[in-house]
C-alpha cells in the first residue's frame, strides 16, 4: 500500500484522511474488486499510524458499503464494482423465485416446498398480514426508496405489504395517530427521523432509522472534483448537510473550502462566488421545477460551472435490520 500521503498537521483527523485516500483508490479502480486490503496492524506499522486509527478508516469504508470486514480473513473490497447497489438484491430475489419454480418442476408441492422453507427459517402465523411503511418528506426520496426496496415484495406470495408516503401526507389526515396505527413497523430515512419521532413519540418502539449513504455514481462525481478549489452545498435538512460534509471529508476536501446555504435563498449566483462546482440534492425542490431557476442553472453549467445531484440510498445495514425485523413480525 505505498504513496499513501497522510499530514498530521491537517485539521482533518487521520482516520478520514486514510479512508477518503483508500476510497478515492477503490472509486478510480486501483483497489479491485475482491482484492484483499493489509491487515490493520501492518498497514498501521507502515504508514506509523496508530491501529485503532486504520480501524476507524475501514469502519468508515464499510459504512459506506465500498469494503467488507470478514472477521477472522480480513478486509476485502467489494465484489461486482466498487459499492454494493440494489441491483444485487433484486438479482438475489429472482433467483430465489427461479429456485422455487425449479422446485415446483421436479414435483414438490407448493405446501411442501413452503414447509421446507420454514424448517430452513421459521415458522410464520398463518393469515398474519405486516404492514410497513416508508416515510420521507420527499417525493424524489420515496421514488429512490421504492425502486430500492422492491426485492422485498418481488415474489409472489409473501405476507407483508410495504407503503410509501409523506411525512406531510400523513400528517394532513384526518387522525395521523389512528393511520399509523395500523403499521406493524415504520421506516424514515435519516433525514426525516429526527421530524417522524417529534410528531409520533408513541409510536418510537417501531420506527427504524434508515441511514443514507452516496450512491456510486455520486462518489464518482464528486472523485473526480479538485480538492483545491472551494464548492457549493445546498440544503434543505441538517441532516443531509451532515451528509454531504461527512462524505466529502472522506474524500479529502477541507471543510474551510466547503460554502453551504439553505434552499430558501439558493440562487445560481452563489456558485460563481464560492467555486465552480454546487451540489445539490435531487427531489422536487424549486431549482428543479421553476423555469427561471432552471435557466440560470443551465447559464451556470455553459459558463464552465458544474452542478452535482448528490444522490443517496439506504446502507446495506439499515436493510439488514429492516429485514430483520420484517422476519421478527411473521
Amino acid at each position: 500500500m505505498d504513496q499513501i500521503q497522510l499530514d498530521k498537521a491537517a485539521p482533518l483527523p487521520i482516520a478520514e484522511q486514510l479512508a477518503g485516500e483508500l476510497l478515492r483508490r477503490i472509486v478510480n479502480g486501483n483497489l479491485q474488486a475482491g482484492e484483499k486490503l493489509p491487515t490493520e496492524r501492518d498497514l498501521a506499522e507502515q504508514l506509523g499510524i496508530a491501529r485503532g486509527t486504520v480501524k476507524r478508516a475501514y469502519a468508515r469504508l464499510s459504512t459506506l458499503g465500498a469494503i467488507a470486514v470478514r472477521q477472522g480473513s480480513g478486509s476485502y473490497v467489494l465484489e461486482n464494482g466498487v459499492l454494493l447497489e440494489e441491483n444485487q438484491k433484486k438479482e438475489t430475489a429472482e433467483l430465489l423465485s427461479a429456485t422455487i419454480n425449479r422446485l415446483r418442476d421436479i414435483g414438490l408441492s407448493d405446501r411442501e416446498i413452503s414447509n421446507l422453507v420454514r424448517l430452513q427459517i421459521q415458522p410464520q402465523e398463518p393469515g398474519r398480514k405486516i404492514g410497513v411503511l416508508v416515510l420521507s418528506n420527499n417525493h424524489g426520496i420515496l421514488s429512490e426508496l421504492e425502486a430500492q426496496l422492491s426485492y422485498l415484495i418481488g415474489g409472489a406470495g409473501v405476507n407483508y405489504a410495504l407503503s410509501f408516503t409523506t411525512l406531510t401526507g400523513i400528517s394532513a389526515g384526518r387522525n395521523p395517530v389512528e393511520a399509523l396505527l395500523g403499521y406493524d413497523l415504520i421506516v424514515a430515512t435519516s433525514v426525516d427521523y429526527p421530524a417522524t419521532l417529534e410528531l409520533y413519540p408513541m409510536y418510537r418502539h417501531k420506527v427504524i432509522e434508515a441511514t443514507l449513504v452516496p450512491r456510486t455514481r455520486t462518489l464518482m462525481q464528486l472523485g473526480d472534483l479538485p480538492r483545491d478549489q472551494p464548492l457549493s452545498v445546498v440544503y434543505r435538512t441538517p441532516q443531509f448537510l451532515n451528509l454531504v460534509c461527512t462524505t466529502l471529508a472522506s474524500l479529502g476536501f477541507d471543510r474551510k473550502k466547503i460554502h453551504a446555504y439553505q434552499e430558501s435563498v439558493y440562487t445560481p449566483s452563489h456558485h460563481n462566488a464560492h467555486g465552480e462546482a454546487a451540489i445539490i440534492g435531487f427531489n422536487e425542490a424549486p431549482m428543479y421545477v421553476d423555469h427561471g431557476y432552471r435557466l440560470q442553472n443551465e447559464r451556470f453549467i455553459e459558463a464552465g460551472g458544474q452542478l452535482i445531484r448528490f444522490e443517496y440510498r439506504i446502507d446495506r445495514t439499515s436493510l439488514s435490520l429492516v429485514e430483520d425485523r420484517i422476519s421478527a413480525l411473521l
